[in-house]
């Protein structure tokens, strides 16, 4: 029977929401840029590993850029307790997604850039989740420091954009 290419469109998919996950695990910049340790609500997948002849359930241990079709995803079977690295193939649909609904949001990197104040140093990186938040600790980093102008930069080095201003 003729009926549209359903598999290509899921593989169209699971090649989309692979790329959605390359790009969130390239923004983290903790201890190992570009990874994610699940700690606490790791995510269950169907997987079958490379030496398997069925599925198995699975909870996410790690997952690390590039994801690609053979390897990033590290997971621990339900059935015989083993420890596997698989890629986006050995997954069934959906659960790519179901990764990235458990994972944080990742920091941004903001630059504090001050004259006045007690601190020797006029220019300091932190990590936040939202400009709201740098916002938020500029004012206060401002007000705990007698610092009498700040301004937030989001981004490093050239790619940094100038937020705002804040001063006495």
């Amino acid at each position: 029977m003729k009926h549209e290419d359903f598999l290509g469109q899921y593989i169209d998919i699971k090649k989309k929401e692979t790329a959605a996950l390359n790009d969130a695990l390239e923004r983290y910049k903790g201890d190992n840029p570009g990874e994610y340790h699940f700690k606490e609500n790791e995510p269950w997948v169907m997987v079958t590993p490379h030496n398997a002849d069925r599925s198995s359930e699975a909870k996410v241990l790690t997952v690390k850029a590039p994801v690609t079709q053979d390897c990033g995803i590290f997971v621990e079977t339900v059935d015989d307790g083993e420890k596997y690295e698989v890629g986006y193939l050995q997954l069934a649909f959906c659960d790519i997604d179901t990764i990235l609904d458990n994972l944080p949001e990742p920091k941004k990197a903001y630059i504090f850039s001050w004259d006045g104040g007690n601190l020797p140093r006029r220019r300091e990186t932190f990590m936040f989740e939202c400009d709201a938040d740098a916002m938020k600790a500029a004012r206060e980093f401002m007000v705990n420091h007698h610092i009498d102008i700040i301004n937030v930069f989001d981004g490093i080095g050239n790619q940094a954009r100038h937020l705002v201003s804040y001063s006495k």
